[in-house]
């Protein structure tokens, strides 16, 4: 692609598609900044679709919320949000790989099996990620409750440095999500649900359950529940097969013993009961470890040598972006969306506890209190009648407190209940704009004096950021 060919994206310049899902396109993309800092990344695109549904840009940015709270060099880490032109974009660090649904289909096509140990060392890696996201914390120092949902070879992504990492939290779900689920409405690929979560009650012993399912296939080199047929087996409680029944060639006598090992690990991660599986991601990597892992060196030779060809698209789209000589154009006056800017600011709002509000309100009243008790030291003190008719009566000087104090206004009220709400398609917007308009029409807003405040504004270095003049 031709430095005429790059799209500028915020700080962001994109060179070339790089994959795609559901939701969104993934680019790769390198970051401008002052002093001549560059760096490749990774941005993933809202379909053009989605990007003007209030549910869609709120499930987008919901990702990049969950994945933020999570540390951990086997997971896939956001850097950045951007919200312009009618588009809504996360940023991701790059990793010069391939996800490990390509890795197996390249080796069957090549007649090769996926060798134990790095199959054990992939998947200890993906295990060790999801741990981490299952312990993430939110802001109080609480646990999220996280559960990926969507565990399966499509998002394990398998680097040249020999390292697995899990990707791909859209559907994630966790306590105090922002965006409530849609009730009835299960969310993964069926061919890796646990049987709780084919009813829709997930929980993280689920997330284990679909790392037994890619390990499963990792080693069978097929799909274990490849059609809608298996999901009755699975809710009746039948037993998988073991891998090793489909393992290709013949294995050496220590080979057998690895195959052996690590269908005792599959089948207690495929239990039908909760309680028979491993306690956590992190008990299953243990088993794993036990059994022997190959090298991160050892991992990384086999990624080039069966996905050599994708390695070496990227190694030359990375290339021309590393040797590019384009340069960011100072950015527009505003360019965000308004659509996607007040999901933004709805989606990264931290909700406000009861203890909060009952806190604020307490802190309204005695203010209220305060003001009362010295409006009438005021009047005793001046003898000034007329300034007592021309105050508002005691009643109506608390409610005008009360609501200018204590109670937020109904515009922030509406937009408040139109985020928690799980609104996509037509239907959830009509619901959002109703909600607004009579949320508007009971308590109209007050007017600013001077020009309009824009809530966010584009600084020097083309990065969106709040208008704290909008505060005053």
């Amino acid at each position: 692609m031709a430095d005429a060919e790059a799209r500028i994206v915020g700080k962001y310049c994109l060179y070339g598609k790089i994959g795609s899902g559901g939701m969104g396109t993934v680019y790769l993309a390198r970051f401008f900044a002052p002093g001549g800092f560059r760096r490749i990344v990774a941005i993933k695109q809202l379909h053009p679709q989605f990007a003007e549904n209030v549910g869609f840009v709120t499930a987008f940015l919901e990702e990049a919320r969950l994945a933020s709270r999570i540390h951990h060099p086997n997971v896939v880490a956001p850097l950045d949000v951007v919200a312009e032109n009618g588009e809504v974009s996360l940023v991701f660090e790059h990793v010069l790989g391939v996800s490990l649904s390509v890795l197996l289909w390249r080796a069957d096509e090549q007649g090769e099996s996926v060798p134990l140990r790095v199959a054990a060392s992939i998947m200890v890696n993906v295990l060790h990620g999801l741990q981490a996201a299952h312990e993430a914390k939110g802001d109080d120092g609480e646990a999220l409750g996280l559960v990926h949902r969507d565990v399966s070879p499509q998002n394990v992504l398998v680097g040249r440095d020999g390292s697995a990492r899990l990707l791909d939290f859209g559907i994630a779900k966790a306590t105090g999500r922002s965006q409530i689920t849609d009730e009835g409405v299960v969310k993964g690929k069926r061919g890796y649900m646990a049987p709780e979560h084919l009813v829709n009650a997930t929980s993280q012993a689920s997330d284990v359950y679909s790392a037994a399912v890619v390990l499963w296939e990792i080693v069978a080199a097929r799909r274990l529940f490849p059609d809608d047929s298996s999901i009755t087996e699975r809710l009746a409680g039948n037993a998988a097969p073991i891998p090793s029944a489909f393992a290709k060639g013949s294995a050496s006598e220590a080979e057998t013993t690895l195959l052996a090992a690590v269908d005792s690990i599959t089948t207690r991660g495929l239990a039908h009961s909760i309680q028979s599986r491993f306690s956590s991601a992190n008990e299953m990597a243990i088993a794993l470890e036990a059994v022997g892992v190959a090298s991160p060196r050892e991992v990384s030779a086999w990624v080039e040598r069966i996905a050599r060809d994708e390695l070496g698209e990227r190694r030359r789209l990375v290339e021309l972006a590393e040797s590019s000589n384009s340069m960011l154009p100072p950015p527009p006056s505003s360019t965000t969306s308004p659509t996607a800017e007040s999901t933004l600011a709805q989606s990264f709002a931290r909700p406000e506890t009861p203890e909060k509000k009952s806190r604020r309100g307490l802190l309204g009243l005695l203010a209220v209190l305060v003001l009362l008790g010295a409006g009438a030291l005021l009047v005793v003190v001046r003898h000034a009648p007329e300034a007592a008719m021309t105050s508002p009566p005691p009643a109506l000087a608390v409610t005008q407190a009360a609501q200018g104090e204590g109670a937020p206004s109904a515009v922030n009220s509406a937009g408040s209940a139109i985020s928690a709400a799980d609104l996509t398609g037509d239907a959830g917007l009509a619901a959002a704009a109703s909600a607004k308009a009579h949320a508007s029409a009971a308590h109209p807003p007050q007017k600013r004096s001077g020009a309009p405040c824009k809530p966010y504004v584009i600084d020097k270095d083309g990065r969106t950021q709040f208008n704290e003049a909008c505060l005053r």
